[in-house]
């Protein structure tokens, strides 16, 4: 728990450092969305920025073997729009694998 907390501790001060002192603007902080439209076309993907792409795209490798998380190295170097391809098939990728795990857990609970 300590490594967790120490971790926090030191992305805390990255960012206030970079945000604060080095008046960098590359932040993901969005705007609250006023209207429905607003929110939607927030949450778009196609609307997302190519880090914001790569973070999502890193939070589903997380989850995944080590196998497919090598096919997927060096994704920061990739443009735009193969980032959103990439998103499509790791998030594609990661459905299926869930899928097979639910249905584990059902065919355990019928016998």
């Amino acid at each position: 728990m300590t490594n967790f907390t120490s971790l926090a501790k030191q992305a805390r001060k990255e960012f206030i450092t970079k945000v604060f002192y080095n008046n960098s603007s590359n932040s993901f902080f969005r705007p609250i969305p006023i209207t429905k439209q607003e929110e939607v076309a927030q949450k778009s993907e196609a609307n997302m920025t190519k880090v914001e792409i790569t973070c999502k795209i890193e939070a589903f490798l997380e989850q995944m073997s080590k196998s497919v998380q090598k096919k997927y190295l060096g994704i920061k170097s990739k443009k735009r729009n193969e980032l959103l391809i990439i998103l499509e098939e790791v998030r594609s990728l990661f459905n299926s694998d869930n899928e097979h795990d639910d249905s584990d857990c059902f065919d355990n609970s019928e016998t």
